[in-house]
């Protein structure tokens, strides 16, 4: 099993696909998965909440020799066990019969394993196996195979996906807790990657705030005042990248829109009075003071105050569950695919 390299392999790298930092730690990780992008090793990529390893995982894959095939992702932790095992290997029988799960959909290409720690494990053994001998078969299959095609009709299926797994929680505690088998871990973790944490790269803060607003829909033209560096260095951002993303979108929107909140907040990032874990809940607070625009009718106003709570309710919602819809949604008593059109919409 190999690791990222330590400070003594930095590069001068400061990017590697959508990732950008400064930080030793960030131009080390950049080496290395320039590196690994070559290679077909399956690759175990680790980090808290919102650091970023969905985007290094399809980074890896665009800078890969397989970027012209699928890049598929599948979310462990928000399927249910039961349904997990048709979802990556398809389905040979009942109601969705020949139906192609996660692994001959991304074949060629890229597949991505969110969420691994939560993999069941009564279907580790299978993965197991479908990783040692590259090939598998829809649905369940107990039978001893003698060929390529079982009696039942269903066919062997080769295995052609470069395997990338995502977890925020130490794969080798799971496995001394006999949660997690060793022998899987070791074929997911033929080279492993860590994201650190944004507190511990807070150099990269303000270069990292404005190229999140540039990117984002509302951002362009917008510049963070050099007062403002100083107030987002001193968070400690628990939620990560995403936390600040979040951020700067709603700021970035709020400018735009020219709504309720949206000089307060200017200000406070201008001046510098307020940590940045606070923005927010004081751009929220200035609801029980609301400031309304001359000219607008009741309805206008009423749509302005609706939209902005709608994008905080549902950033904050997205920030609570680490990004994942369903779980959101189902903490929310929200319908997904309504609760994925919300975040859509406000750019989240």
């Amino acid at each position: 099993m190999s690791t990222a390299p330590t400070r003594e392999d930095e590069s001068e790298r400061t990017s590697f696909g959508e990732l950008v930092g400064r930080a030793p730690a960030m131009r080390a990780l950049f080496r290395a998965a320039a590196t690994l992008a070559t290679s077909d090793t399956s690759l175990l990529i680790t980090g808290e909440p919102g650091t970023g390893k969905d985007l290094l995982a399809r980074s890896l894959h665009r800078e890969s020799a397989r970027a012209g095939a699928p890049f598929v992702a599948i979310d462990c932790s928000a399927i249910a066990p039961i349904a997990l095992e048709g979802e990556l290997f398809g389905y040979a029988e009942g109601s969705q019969r020949g139906r192609p799960g996660a692994l001959e959909l991304a074949r060629g290409g890229t597949l991505v394993l969110d969420g691994a720690v939560d993999l069941p494990l009564s279907l580790q053994p299978r993965l197991l196996e479908v990783l040692s001998t590259r090939s598998f078969f829809r649905a369940r299959a107990e039978e001893t195979r003698a060929s390529s095609v079982r009696p039942d009709g269903r066919t062997m299926l080769t295995l052609d996906v470069r395997l990338i797994a995502l977890s925020t929680r130490k794969l080798h505690s799971e496995v001394e807790r006999g949660k997690f088998l060793p022998e899987l871990l070791a074929l997911l973790a033929g080279a492993c990657l860590s994201l650190p944490p944004l507190r511990e790269r807070r150099e990269d803060i303000p270069a990292l705030a404005q190229a999140l607003l540039e990117r984002s829909a509302e951002g362009a033209g917008i510049t963070l005042a050099r007062e403002v560096h100083s107030a987002l260095a001193q968070h400690d951002w628990p939620g990560n990248v995403r936390e600040l993303r979040n951020l700067v979108e709603r700021f970035a929107y709020a400018v735009r829109a020219g709504g309720p909140g949206a000089h307060r907040l200017s200000a406070l990032l201008a001046q510098g009075q307020a940590p940045a874990a606070d923005l927010e809940r004081r751009e929220g607070a200035a609801s029980d003071a609301p400031q309304f625009e001359p000219g607008l009718s009741y309805r206008e106003e009423r749509a302005v105050f609706e939209a902005a709570f709608e994008k905080r309710y549902v950033a904050w919602l997205l920030e609570r569950h680490d990004g994942n819809v369903s779980a959101a949604a189902r903490a929310a008593d929200m319908d997904r695919k309504y609760l994925y059109k919300l975040a859509k919409k406000h750019a989240l």
